[in-house]
């Protein structure tokens, strides 16, 4: 059995009560539904400053469905009276409120262990019992561990604390203090640090004095010193007021002067005279600091002008406490207002106050401001006198300037021209106060299908708006409406509202469309309805004839459409493939009145539409095509229905005739895309026809277009195929070991960037390299060959297009590396596929160092030498050689006049360049 000293002994005389039941446990224990492996507690006795040491080892816990876990440390009294009556959210609630616990944790949701320390001074965990609360946010919870905090030997336990920090003056502070010792003590509680003021509390009279109390006792707090009073003669009441709270009111000296802070201490010791000097070695004291604070007015809030008539609210902030609370002592706490002129004459009958809340807050109406007794006013500017009252002399003061003003009212309508049917939302913004009536006015009801004039009582909200909406009437007059809103004083404002046709704003995707397809209309309208009628029927779909009438009912057989909340429109018309092909009109009517359309009055928008029957409205192809190029294609077509429609095409020319699948595409046809477009690379080295490939020459590009198998339009281009040019250029000029060389190819392949079939090879004494170079959009491209380290000499450049022709025994670069020279004219150059190649051959010197310039020497001045005339000789003419300008193609639509000529021509063309190569 463990020992207990003298004075745990006495504290636990002192602090057993009946609720006390719980015996101390240091653990450890578990508690599988909590998730704890292990609690303990590294003793169940610990003396007052000392560690309290709690080891907990847990397990995994699924927050999600059992919810957070935590401990917390809870004084025994506290737990059995604010916490464990409860269940469920009320104890989570109170376990977890920090003005129970004394210390508090959360357990996270993985496993682990640790070891707390918990300062018991630290946490306030004054000499007293403890209960260590394992639980989690369902409600569910452990409460075994349980030890006692003992006082420090040989000495008495003290304490003294007050409710604030900061206290304003003619106000009271709370306080709350204890002793607890072992044995008796004699103890005492002052107050001082203000004009040299020290006060004692007086147990026996229930009151703070100018002279000290005490007397010896074991234990000694606000309820034993309530207990002494009342047996003095006093009730608990009384004794309660004058030794839990101390005034900072003038009758206790303070001053609205009074700075600073004032402490309020508690000692307890053996040696009654020198309990409060410190030389007592068995005295033990504490000490609460409370900093004085003047009595404040601040952030007032009243507005910078008030409309004269209104109710007048304002509001402010102080520091001092709740009117009639039981921190308000000596005069009741209050603010007070007059108003004043700007040369302090008082300008009400009367003054106004306001109670201060508990948020220290407090509000001041004033109805009917400036309008009514006691304080009726003309406009103008004003004093708000502000004084705040806490005790005699302890007050704070501040003035406030505002002007008061005349009403102001203003209509704002949401539009100011409508069409018949339209809603009209008018805001009337006042500076008045709430329900106050705003007189609304209609001069001409017409606008609402009524007669006459009429006026509403409107109330205006917290802002000061009111609200009215009226509805156009399908038969107002087009013409202008007032509207008009008067408040109190004849203040008033007039709105005019203009009343004009529908309207109607539409535009065509297009005008021209073949049969079968759709034009798309886009635009608005403030009509309901939009109705569309045509010149002739049959020709768009569900679209009847324009009646001959000029009013006429609505029908459902008549096409109509309707705009969407915001008033905008966007449909389709289609063209019936039966219809003709010719020129039609499209008659859009936006009626005022749903129940009869008015061709004579109500806006319409009308369209030429242009039927044709479908057809290919551009090919897009180059009309020079280097050989062996690649080219985009682009065909676009009006098919009317698209889902109908198919393209193909043909190249013809040198006895060649290529169609899709001759380019490695599976099927002949091509489809529209969405923009009735088709697109496509036209790679003349995909052409599969045995080992031909399409020589230069003069070809005819034919485009078809078929509606399913139907072949309604035919368009033809006249291409040619050019043989390829390189154009090589070296820089530098002058080349020194050191130098860059750059070389720069120009070729006819425009068009197409990427092709990197172009191999530089670099060739000397002793040296080779290859670049490969590759084109961009404009048939350009380049590459570097570096001098430094080689010899100076002779080199050569050979520039070679491969056509990418190559084979697999003989690839490219292996042509460029081996073959570089290899003429694509001779006899082997076909066994490498390199009979069509281009080949360019440069030389170059590369030199050591560059050369000096020799200076020149003018040459003497020689006087002129008479000639004697000789007669003329005219010299034999000159024949220019003879050349063949390039053929000019001129694309036309339709099929190609003279085609047998055509075929004739590429056939010479063709020769002729054959020939130019062999040179």
């Amino acid at each position: 059995m463990k020992r207990y000293g003298l004075i745990g002994l006495m504290l636990l005389v002192i602090l057993a009560t009946p609720a006390m039941a719980q015996t101390l446990n240091k653990g450890p224990i578990g508690n599988s539904s909590l998730g704890i492996t292990s609690a303990k507690l590294s003793d169940t006795n610990y003396t007052y400053g000392s560690n309290v040491e709690l080891t907990v080892t847990w397990s995994y816990y699924k927050a999600e469905d059992y919810g957070s876990r935590y401990i917390a440390i809870i004084d025994w009294s506290t737990y059995t009276t604010k916490v464990k009556p409860y269940t469920g959210d009320a104890f989570v609630a109170n376990a977890s409120d920090p003005s129970n616990y004394k210390w508090l944790i959360s357990l996270p949701e993985d496993a682990g262990s640790q070891t707390y320390s918990i300062n018991t001074a630290e946490k306030n965990m004054f000499p007293s019992y403890y209960v260590v609360v394992i639980f989690n946010t369902t409600g569910a919870y452990d409460d075994r561990l349980v030890f006692i905090v003992e006082p420090v030997a040989g000495k008495p336990y003290v304490s003294i604390t007050t409710d604030r920090m900061t206290a304003a003056l003619g106000d009271r502070v709370e306080l709350k203090y204890k002793m607890t010792a072992s044995e008796n003590y004699y103890v005492g509680v002052l107050v001082t640090g203000w004009e040299g003021k020290v006060y004692f509390q007086n147990c026996s009279v229930g009151t703070w004095t100018l002279y000290p109390w005490m007397a010896p006792m074991a234990n000694f707090d606000e309820d034993r010193c309530v207990a002494i009073c009342m047996a003095a003669g006093k009730t608990k009441s009384e004794c309660e007021n004058g030794l839990k709270f101390f005034p900072l009111t003038s009758a206790y000296g303070f001053k609205n002067t009074t700075e600073g802070y004032i402490v309020f201490k508690i000692a307890a010791g053996k040696d009654p005279y020198n309990l409060f000097t410190g030389s007592d070695p068995t005295r033990a004291e504490a000490t609460a600091v409370v900093i004085l604070a003047k009595p404040t007015l601040s952030s007032i809030s009243i507005p910078s002008k008030h409309v004269n008539g209104t109710d007048l609210t304002i509001t402010g902030v102080t520091n001092v406490a709740e009117t009639n609370s039981k921190y308000d002592v000596g005069e009741q706490n209050m603010v007070y207002l007059n108003i004043t002129d700007l040369n302090d004459n008082l300008k009400c009958g009367r003054t106004f106050m306001g109670i201060i809340g508990k948020d220290k807050t407090f509000s001041i109406k004033i109805d009917n401001f400036g309008a009514q007794p006691p304080c009726v006013l003309e406009t103008g500017y004003y004093k708000a006198n502000f004084t705040l009252v806490t005790d005699t002399g302890l007050t704070d003061e501040e003035v406030t300037v505002f002007e008061l003003v005349n009403g102001m009212v203003k209509i704002m309508p949401d539009k100011t021209t409508v069409v018949r049917g339209d809603k009209v939302k008018f805001t009337i913004i006042t500076n008045l106060k709430v329900n106050n009536p705003v007189y609304f006015t209609i001069e001409d009801q017409r606008i609402i299908g009524g007669t006459g004039s009429a006026t509403e009582t409107l109330r205006v909200d917290a802002t000061g708006k009111a609200y009215k909406e009226i509805t156009v009437s399908q038969t107002a007059p087009l013409t202008e409406y007032r509207f008009r809103a008067v408040i109190a004083g004849d203040v008033s404002d007039t709105i005019t509202i203009s009343v004009v046709k529908q309207t109607i704003d539409l535009n065509a995707d297009k005008t021209t469309v073949a049969r079968g397809g759709e034009i798309r209309f886009t635009g608005t309208t403030t009509a309901d309805e939009v109705y569309v009628f045509a010149s002739e029927p049959g020709v768009f779909k569900d679209v009847t004839e324009v009646p001959s009438d000029t009013t006429f009912a609505p029908t459902n057989a008549m096409k109509k459409f309707l705009p969407d909340t915001n008033d905008r429109l966007d449909f389709k018309l289609e063209v019936l493939t039966t219809a003709d092909a010719g020129t039609y009109y499209l008659y859009f009517y936006a009626p005022a009145n749903t129940s009869m359309i008015d061709r004579a009055s109500d806006p319409q928008k009308m369209f030429a539409i242009v039927v044709t029957d479908p057809r290919i409205t551009k090919v897009e192809i180059p009309s020079v095509i280097p050989y062996q190029g690649k080219v985009e294609v682009t065909i676009t077509a009006d098919p009317g229905k698209r889902e109908n429609a198919r393209l193909t095409w043909v190249l013809e020319g040198s006895n060649i005739k290529a169609r899709p699948t001759d380019f490695g595409r599976g099927d002949i046809y091509y489809s529209l895309d969405s923009n009735n477009e088709v697109k496509f690379y036209l790679d003349l080295k995909d052409y599969r026809s045995g080992s031909r490939v399409i020589d230069p020459g003069l070809y005819v590009f034919t485009v078809k277009l078929y509606l399913d198998s139907e072949e309604v339009d035919k368009v033809q281009k006249l291409v040619e195929i050019s043989a390829v040019s390189l154009d090589v250029t070296i820089e530098p000029s002058v080349i020194v070991i050191g130098d860059q060389i750059k070389v720069t190819v120009q070729s006819n392949r425009e068009g197409v960037a990427g092709y990197d079939h172009i191999f530089v090879t670099m060739v000397g004494a002793n040296y080779k390299a290859v670049q490969r170079v590759t084109l961009d959009s404009t048939g350009k491209g380049s590459v570097t060959f570096e001098t430094l380290g080689i010899a100076d000499g002779t080199y050569k450049i050979y520039v070679r297009d491969t056509m990418n022709t190559s084979t697999a025994d003989y690839p490219e670069l292996y042509v460029a590396e081996e073959l570089y020279d290899l003429d694509p004219a001779d006899a082997t150059a076909r066994v490498a596929r390199a009979h069509d190649d281009i080949l360019v051959i440069r030389t170059i010197q590369i030199l050591k160092e560059k050369p000096t310039p020799t200076p020149t020497t003018p040459p003497p001045t020689t006087p002129p030498v008479t000639t004697p005339a000789v007669t003329p000789t005219t010299p034999p003419p000159t024949t220019p050689p003879v050349t063949t300008p390039p053929p000019t193609t001129t694309p036309a639509p339709g099929p190609i006049p003279g085609f047998e000529a055509i075929f004739a021509i590429a056939g010479l063309v063709a020769i002729a360049y054959l020939l130019r190569r062999r040179q």
